[in-house]
């Protein structure tokens, strides 16, 4: 084999080497900068050896037939023997600056994302404690059921649940997110039409021949306070208000409708739609507060009209005891028309009527 057919075998060599080297260091993973210190990082290594190899490489074959010579011409032979080899060795330092530069950058830009995630965890759990000790604050005064039924207040038992439940878009990862979940004061604002509906509804019925009994006066308005007692409720479990763990339920029976209510006198009814009114609205101005774009949002009063409630001699006759978790319920008897013992529920229709 000639000389230059030699140093041809050998550069190839050189580059093959170093070209499979490259590629399985890709595959494996090795090429890749993370945030760790620079001296866990594989390419900055292989950015001094490979250099500092291929100086060997090249060395070696240059020096070959050569004896070490400390004089001046020595030297002068040396750096005129090894430019090639010193050039690999040079390229050391570029190579292994470069590296250091872009880890770097990498260091930097991951500094600025855990700044970024601390600023957003910062920001949600900033709002979150502010919401929760306002929210904690509200309280209604004490109310009644009517007779000798326990006292009670308004007041949120799982403020974390109902923050999560208007503020749903909040969270430690993306930050406090102002924006008031739609569904929230669709349902809340829909509660508190029935309650007003119905509450025109008595008022209507009452201005005509109040001292005159009429049974079907009696179902609209049985129906209306059941509607009204049903928005009650399903405001006060859709808001965690009061911790109601039983309560002795009045049952009303008029003709064939049988109806388990919630409370027993009109005034205490009253009393407890114009707390509501004021709870509402004093959540509704705290969760509004901090974004104007929700200056918009209905805050208060949610009642329309001075509540006017009237049992038109309905009286319970019997007290049942129930889970709270359980709603108002409107039954209708059939078996007192058609002589069989099913009971047939009407929410469905009432809500519709």
């Amino acid at each position: 084999m000639n000389h230059s057919t030699f140093s041809t075998v050998a550069v190839v060599s050189h580059l093959v080497i170093v070209i499979l080297f490259l590629l399985i260091s890709l595959k494996a993973g090795w090429l890749k900068l993370d945030h760790r210190s620079l001296f866990y990082q594989k390419l900055f290594w292989f950015s001094i050896l490979i250099p500092f190899c291929s100086f060997l490489y090249y060395g070696y074959f240059a020096w070959r037939g050569h004896t070490p010579d400390l004089s001046a011409s020595g030297y002068e032979v040396f750096y005129n023997i090894s430019k090639l080899p010193l050039l690999f060795l040079a390229a050391s330092v570029p190579l292994a600056s470069i590296i250091n530069n872009i880890h770097r950058t990498i260091q930097t830009e991951k500094q600025i994302n855990e700044a970024e995630k601390k600023n957003l965890s910062d920001s949600y759990y900033n709002h979150f404690k502010h919401t929760l000790e306002l929210i904690d604050k509200v309280e209604s005064k004490e109310l009644s059921y009517g007779g000798r039924s326990e006292k009670f207040t308004l007041k949120v038992n799982n403020p974390v649940s109902l923050y999560s439940m208007i503020f749903k878009d909040s969270s430690s990862i993306v930050g406090s997110n102002n924006i008031i979940n739609e569904n929230f004061k669709k349902t809340v604002e829909h509660d508190w039409k029935r309650i007003n509906e119905s509450l025109d509804s008595l008022w209507s019925f009452m201005a005509k021949e109040p001292s005159i009994f009429n049974i079907k006066k009696a179902y609209c308005i049985l129906i209306n306070i059941y509607r009204i007692e049903s928005s009650f409720e399903s405001i006060c479990r859709f808001l965690y208000l009061s911790n109601f763990i039983k309560i002795n339920r009045p049952i009303y029976r008029i003709g064939s409708f049988e109806y388990s209510g919630l409370f027993r006198d009109p005034e205490c009814l009253t009393n407890a739609l114009e707390e509501l009114d004021n709870f509402c609205s004093k959540i509704f101005d705290i969760i509004s507060a901090n974004n104007p774009d929700n200056l918009k949002m209905q805050s208060g009063p949610f009642l329309k009209r001075k509540a006017f409630i009237y049992y038109y001699r309905l009286q319970p006759s019997d007290e049942r005891t129930e889970l709270y978790a359980h709603n108002v319920q409107l039954w209708c008897k059939k078996g007192r028309q058609n002589g069989g013992g099913d009971d047939k529920p009407i929410q469905n229709e009432t809500n519709q009527n």
